[in-house]
């Protein structure tokens, strides 16, 4: 599916016209765009996404604002009609249309960016499924399983995949922040080395979830290898486990908890880790408090 530029009629140096449209809805705090999100957005945007008024979309967190992504189809009528409903609640504070400029450097490419975009899409439609009907449960373990996956698709070895959680751990430093505990490391240990799910598991019920994440991770690896990346690909997962745990709603503390229990794992506590010793488990989609 091409979820990029129209065909370039500009003027030479010029880039062509995106063909994704970028609303901004703020609201008055985070848990009231939440609260929209899920009795509000979840349905809109699937609706118009099941009649074709749409062809994907997805969207980011700032704070009470909410960043959203469409890209249209070709009835301009019917995408009208859906910024109208998707605008009309007394929850939103203020509307705003900037030009959506997508971070393809920073995704490693444009081929690259074709693949977040993806990505974005339909994780974005799995979360909005997630908190209409489970009130968006278990986050955090959903989000280390979920990079996991990216992760592993991507062919990183375990050691590797300690690399980008301390990355990403960088990215969100908390420089007065108390060490994970005992108990958030073995949580973590238990999801970092899972090697399946368990039938009560979201991702089990919803498997399209987690293979999203997989063909994604397959392919940036492919680009990898081809040396058709902008970025190390470290880096690139990084940037990914930074948008994905934002859309999921971990917050900047939580994130950095997780990521440096996942590099504690990893590093730390090589023994605890090793197939050879211990078989891995299934993760079972539990408390990391």
């Amino acid at each position: 599916m091409d979820f990029e530029s129209e065909p370039d009629t500009e003027p030479p140096g010029v880039s062509p016209v995106s063909r994704w449209r970028q609303l901004n809805l703020i609201f008055p705090d985070w848990q009231t765009a939440e609260d929209y999100a899920a009795t509000r957005l979840a349905p809109e945007l699937t609706a118009a996404e099941d009649h074709r008024a749409i062809v994907a979309f997805w969207f980011i967190r700032k704070s009470e604002t909410w960043r959203l992504r469409l890209l249209p189809g070709d009835r301009l009528a019917q995408v009208y009609a859906l910024l109208a409903a998707i605008t009309d609640d007394d929850r939103i504070r203020d509307v705003t249309e900037p030009i959506y400029r997508p971070e393809a450097y920073a995704f490693g490419g444009d081929q690259a960016m074709t693949i977040a975009h993806t990505l974005f899409h339909a994780d974005s439609r799995h979360i909005l499924g997630h908190l209409a009907t489970a009130g968006g449960t278990h986050r955090r373990e959903l989000g280390v399983l979920l990079a996991t996956r990216l992760m592993r698709a991507a062919g990183l070895e375990f050691s590797e995949q300690g690399d980008v959680w301390r990355l990403l751990a960088s990215r969100r430093h908390q420089p007065n922040a108390p060490a994970p505990s005992p108990r958030l490391i073995a949580a973590v240990q238990r999801l970092i080395t899972a090697a399946d799910d368990t039938a009560r598991s979201p991702l089990a019920i919803t498997p399209q979830w987690p293979q999203a994440h997989e063909q994604a991770g397959t392919d940036l690896g492919l680009l990898d290898r081809r040396g058709a990346l902008t970025r190390d690909l470290r880096e690139v997962l990084t940037h990914h486990l930074l948008f994905l745990f934002n859309r999921l709603g971990i917050s900047a503390a939580d994130t950095w908890l997780l990521a440096t229990a996942a590099v504690t794992v990893t590093f730390h506590h090589p023994l605890d880790t090793h197939p050879a010793i211990n078989p891995p488990p299934r993760s079972e989609v539990g408390s990391t408090q």
